[in-house]
Order: C-alpha cells, then structure tokens, then sequence
C-alpha cells in the first residue's frame, strides 16, 4: 500500500513535490483534540502495516522514588483489550524529564525500532511527556518507525 502523500506548494514556476504523510512537518498544537487525533492517525498507519499478532512494550513513569506497579497494572488492561503480547516493560522513575533523556524510553524505542514489538502503552500522554511540543516530537518518532502508541487515557481525558 502506498503511503498517504501530501501536496506542497511550490514557489511560481516550480513542480510540486509529494512527501509521504510521516515526512511532513507537523506544526506544533496544543489542543488536547489535535493531539489525540494525530495519534489516531498514526496509531492507524501502524496498525494497517502490521501482520500477525500485536507485541507491545509496556512503560510507565513516576516521580523519582515512585512505584509504576499501579501504572504497569493499568497499561497490561489496554494490552489485553487489544489482545496484545507484552514483549517488554520499562519504567523511568526521572519525573517529567525531557524523554530523551531517559534509559527508560530509549529501551522503548530501541525495542520498536529493532522491530520486536509494534507498539508502546502508557498510561497517559504525561508517561511521554507533559510538554506538547516534545509530546508530539515522540510521536512523530514513533509515527516514523510505523509504531503505535496506545493509551489507558486519552489525551482529552486529562
């Protein structure tokens, strides 16, 4: 299947040029809605790449000292739903640090990138990040790697 592809408009005189959809920049929104909808969107493209059965990583974060026990028990409900293998669980204890910056996340994100799970569940959008603009930076990442990431609560939800 080819990928949606979006139009740019080139200066007088120039041809257009078709980028596939995970390639266009996304500008920066705050509305709960626009994110929740892009992560629909994104979640959608993985799930029509996907065959076979769904593998997720599971990955809660808490405060420094924080136990995720609570947060891990919520995210394992989304993955039965979906009937889902868990293939791996991580946790950051960091606090609502930049996710770049987490041995946690990057755990996430080397697991889907290597391909051995199609997708995240967290509890919320705030196991991400808190902040819009590095929330939908992840997404884009994962929207890249043709991942989904799955929520126990929606972004509107918070």
């Amino acid at each position: 299947m080819t990928p949606p592809t979006a139009v740019l408009t080139p200066p007088a005189g120039a041809s257009p040029i078709a980028l596939p959809l995970h390639h266009q920049a996304i500008r920066p929104s705050h509305s709960p809605a626009s994110l929740w909808a892009l992560r629909e969107q994104i979640n959608a493209r993985a799930e029509e790449r996907r065959s076979g059965p769904l593998a997720v990583v599971l990955y809660a974060l808490t405060g420094p000292h924080g136990d995720p026990t609570e947060h891990l028990d919520l995210t394992r409900q989304v993955a039965d739903r979906k009937h889902a293998q868990v293939h791996a669980v991580f946790s950051d204890t960091s606090g609502d640090l930049d996710p770049a910056l987490r041995p946690g996340w990057a755990d996430v994100l080397r697991t889907l990138a290597h391909r051995e799970a199609q997708a995240v569940v967290c509890v919320s959008r705030t196991a991400v990040s808190s902040h819009n603009t590095l929330y939908q930076q992840q997404l884009q990442r994962l929207g890249d790697h043709h991942t989904a990431l799955y929520l126990f609560r929606h972004e509107t939800a918070l």
